[in-house]
């Protein structure tokens, strides 16, 4: 089924949409894929980051998506917790 999945993202907007929902969601649970629901959205996105055209909405949604993958947040998150954590200690 996530071959599948990943497979037919990119090939239909309304489809697209309908896989990143919770719909996608169940569909891999009810294969017991439940786990791999978090990968298929990094797979997804990234397939997104790499698409031309679009709407103004969905090239504004791909800058954003760029902006934050290179910003590395968790990695930023985790220093300030990191450095919180020796001042505080």
């Amino acid at each position: 089924m996530l071959t599948r999945m990943i497979g037919a993202f990119g090939q239909n907007a309304n489809w697209d949409s309908e896989l990143l929902s919770d719909h996608g969601k169940a569909l891999l649970a009810a294969e017991g894929m439940s786990a791999e629901w978090p990968g298929f959205r990094k797979v997804a996105a990234a397939k997104l980051m790499q698409q031309s055209g679009g709407t103004e909405k969905q090239q504004a949604a791909k800058a954003a998506l760029l902006a934050l993958s290179r910003v590395n947040l968790p990695g930023r998150i985790v220093a300030f917790h990191q450095a919180a954590k020796r001042r505080l200690g």
